[in-house]
């Protein structure tokens, strides 16, 4: 593949290099900061790279060109190789999750394994990718004209994260952190990254080659939903839901998370992957 001849991403670097690599990639308003706790417990084993996309944390510049999923996927592999790391597997959640997945379908040499948490393949029909669309180019309006912090409290009351809403201490911190983003930058992601934007990889999914676990919330019904149909059609995947959480697993359940990341992880470096 012909990589971007940009700087490499921001990434925090966890453990040897001498083990297998292993990228962790965060969601929309997020930061790769958000990992370390994951990154932390596994580092005696794996080398943890977290880098922070585009747009967030340490990495705020953006091009003026609209974003793309492709543009995204040849950063982050470039930075990586950068960091001399050719083949790694990737944990991805929401927006992290759906670029994994973009990589997995187009460079699989890459990706020796892939754990998705909430995150969707996109959307299948037209008509439902340019609703989305729609939609997230009037939330990108709403964070311009209300600002971010406006945006982050109406975000959280969504069903989908009811889980977090049940922990205050948590949602507080969770809040601060995504009010702490550019809030131009936010805008920029939410609509150019936007599921109705990004192409649907669900006819993909059959040709994966590679191990898969989806993990979902038990609580978040919708990826619960989209998890269950993403193992159906993957030929190596395996969906895992988790009781009493939602959206956010990673945070809501920690300790369930890293060792179902433990068990899966090891299992396929005892098989050479």
């Amino acid at each position: 593949m012909t990589m971007l001849l940009e700087p490499p991403w921001p990434v925090e670097r966890v453990g040897s290099p001498e083990n297998p690599a292993l990228c962790f990639l965060h969601g929309f308003m997020g930061t790769g900061e958000e990992w370390r706790t994951c990154a932390n417990a596994l580092a005696d084993d794996f080398f943890c790279l977290l880098p922070d996309i585009p747009g967030h944390g340490r990495h705020r510049s953006l091009p003026a060109k609209r974003l793309t999923f492709d543009w995204l996927a040849r950063g982050l592999l470039a930075t990586l190789i950068a960091h001399g790391q050719m083949r790694v597997f990737f944990v991805g959640y929401s927006l992290g999750g759906r670029l994994a997945l973009y990589i997995a379908t187009m460079w699989p040499y890459h990706v020796r394994g892939l754990v998705l948490e909430s995150a969707s393949p996109g959307l299948a029909r037209a008509d439902e990718r340019r609703a989305r669309a729609r939609l997230d180019d009037e939330r990108a309006a709403r964070i311009r004209r209300d600002g971010l912090a406006a945006f982050v409290r109406t975000w959280y009351t969504a069903p989908l994260f009811r889980g977090l809403a049940a922990n205050a201490p948590l949602l507080a911190r969770v809040m601060a952190r995504r009010q702490a983003q550019d809030a131009e930058a936010m805008a920029r992601v939410i609509a150019d990254l936007s599921p109705g934007r990004m192409p649907p990889l669900w006819g993909a999914l059959p040709f994966l080659r590679m191990p898969l676990v989806f993990i979902s919330g038990a609580l978040d019904e919708k990826y619960t939903a989209i998890g269950e149909e993403v193992c159906a059609r993957a030929p190596h995947a395996v969906h895992i839901s988790v009781p009493g959480a939602s959206h956010t697993v990673h945070l809501e359940a920690p300790q369930v998370f890293i060792a179902t990341l433990r068990e899966h992880l090891a299992a396929w470096v005892a098989d050479g992957l």
